[in-house]
């Protein structure tokens, strides 16, 4: 596999051209969820998580996103879904996978417009939301920091 990261990642500060180092960000070994229609972005969550060591579950739209919730939900400590989807959206998937196991974490994603996300029900401040294309740094962050409780 392609390592997305080096060890470290170098940020220059431009103002008094201090280096300042950041470490890669935090893997895991828990058990992720994705939901995702479009394969090459489904390719890539699965490629960056496993390689910062989670497992991966991966999905088409959100019917298939709950039938394998049902299948493997003891094991599924986060769910990250595209909101637009055909079949069932990922709000649609959530509210369903949410009334089998309430405390389950979500990483809402999209790259349509917030407004159009507005429409589907997603208030901004009340979930954990990033807009494709992603970052890869941010995104094992936010991951990261979901799955630590710290969202």
């Amino acid at each position: 596999m392609v390592n997305l990261f080096p060890p470290v990642l170098v940020m220059m500060k431009m103002k008094d051209k201090e280096i300042i180092r950041t470490p890669q960000p935090a893997g895991g070994t828990e058990t992720i969820l994705i939901v995702e229609d479009d394969k090459a972005n489904r390719t890539y969550l699965t490629v960056m998580l496993s390689e910062f060591g989670y497992k991966t579950i991966v999905a088409e739209d959100g019917e298939e996103g709950v039938s394998k919730f049902m299948k493997h939900n003891n094991n599924i400590h986060l769910l990250i879904t595209d909101i637009v989807m055909p079949k069932k959206d990922g709000v649609d998937a959530y509210n369903e996978i949410k009334k089998i196991r309430p405390d389950i974490k979500v990483l809402f994603m999209s790259a349509y417009f917030e407004e159009t996300i507005k429409q589907r029900g997603i208030i901004f401040e009340d979930v954990n939301f990033l807009c494709k294309p992603l970052n890869p740094e941010k995104f094992l962050r936010k991951v990261r920091e979901i799955l630590d409780g710290d969202l």
